[in-house]
């Protein structure tokens, strides 16, 4: 099955088992099987639909640059491993059961330090509709994977450092596992005021921390105490960002399947993880060698823009935010019947609200946000 984003007009990466590739070309194509019966001395067939055969989806891939060897190994490795993986469509979105029927990689001389692989997968699950309501965001295990990806990348350049290890103070500074936090996705319904507390919540992670590896002579020399102490504040920060990031996708993933937040509550919390990965950037370009901070800037930038996508997709598959004024007096029960004829969606009003102080008592006059549909 795939996810709908047609409707949206919005392109999604494409990826195949979370190793993302750029898309020059998709052929999607789906064929119904049939059983004609026909009859001796009868003109023509009852054509019995014995419904879709297996749908077939083949891409061309295209990868280039001096590292375009590395990228292509991971998409091959995606490739050979046993069983159906999840393709991400570039414009069908998800299809979580795709079987990899073949490929191909050309490389021509003509077009030095990059190839094209053409492949062909085939729906590995029957019985699935193409557009699925409600499917997960496939930006959302992108992030997940580019997480986890960062964290690897950001441990091999801070051993790299060195300093950070041993203080030359003759003191082992040990980060330690870092605390567990239950993180606002885990919640029934997640709020704006869930984000807010996790987010303060992690932003104070990096000076309780640092409190506690201070150098322990306050007479010591601290000859190389600044640049020990951008790194470990580089690495800190850098576990407040991809734990923001990872909870954001978590939220997102439930706003999916049920939505609760408001377009601005989606746009403070993309907003939010940009501003700390931000940060994050800043800290490493400031505190790491340019050639040990490149990829972790590069990835902290792409998860930045798997973030936003996920939120500006969420916000446009919600009906447009409207103002209106209550013209007679009515709680939000009754308004809700009167816009939508179901007065279940007197919470959605509610939530879109924060600012009723007598939601069960609205004077004509009040404004009030609602969706237009």
């Amino acid at each position: 099955m795939f996810s709908l984003n047609v409707s949206t007009g919005a392109l999604v990466d494409a990826s195949f088992r979370g190793v993302r590739f750029d898309c020059l070309k998709s052929v999607d194509s789906a064929q119904r099987d049939q059983a004609l019966h026909e009859y001796p001395y009868k003109d023509g067939a009852d054509v019995e639909d014995l419904g879709r055969k297996a749908r077939k989806v083949s891409l061309s891939a295209m990868f280039w640059g001096k590292d375009y060897p590395r990228r292509l190994r991971e998409l091959v490795a995606a490739l050979d491993a046993a069983g159906p993986g999840e393709l991400v469509h570039p414009v069908f979105g998800s299809m979580p059961q795709a079987q990899v029927l073949d490929y191909q990689i050309s490389h021509d001389a003509d077009a030095p330090d990059s190839c094209t692989v053409d492949i062909n997968w085939v729906e590995a699950t029957p019985g699935n509709p193409f557009f699925a309501a409600g499917a997960a965001l496939p930006q959302v295990e992108a992030i997940s994977s580019l997480v986890d990806k960062l964290r690897q990348t950001a441990g091999e350049a801070f051993s790299k450092a060195q300093g950070a290890a041993n203080w030359r103070l003759d003191r082992q500074v040990d980060l330690g596992p870092l605390p567990a936090l239950k993180t606002a996705a885990a919640l029934p319904s997640a709020t704006l005021a869930d984000w807010k507390a996790l987010r303060r919540r992690l932003e104070n992670l990096p000076a309780t921390v640092r409190q506690n590896i201070a150098p322990l002579a306050a007479g010591a020399s601290l000859s190389v105490w600044a640049d020990d102490q951008r790194r470990i504040d580089a690495i800190l920060q850098l576990q407040v960002s991809t734990k923001l990031a990872a909870a954001a996708a978590g939220i997102f993933q439930s706003e999916a399947q049920k939505p609760t937040l408001t377009p601005p509550a989606l746009e403070q919390i993309a907003g939010d993880v940009r501003a700390s990965l931000q940060a994050t950037i800043d800290q490493w370009r400031a505190g790491m060698a340019s050639a040990d901070a490149y990829p972790v800037v590069d990835g902290l930038r792409t998860l930045g823009l798997q973030v936003q996508q996920s939120a500006a997709a969420l916000i446009a598959a919600k009906p447009p935010l409207l103002k209106r004024k209550v013209e007679a007096a009515c709680n939000l029960r009754q308004l809700a019947h009167l816009w939508y004829g179901d007065s279940q969606r007197a919470d959605e009003l509610l939530r879109l609200n924060p600012q009723l102080s007598q939601p069960n008592h609205l004077t004509p006059g009040t404004l009030v946000y609602g969706y237009a549909r």
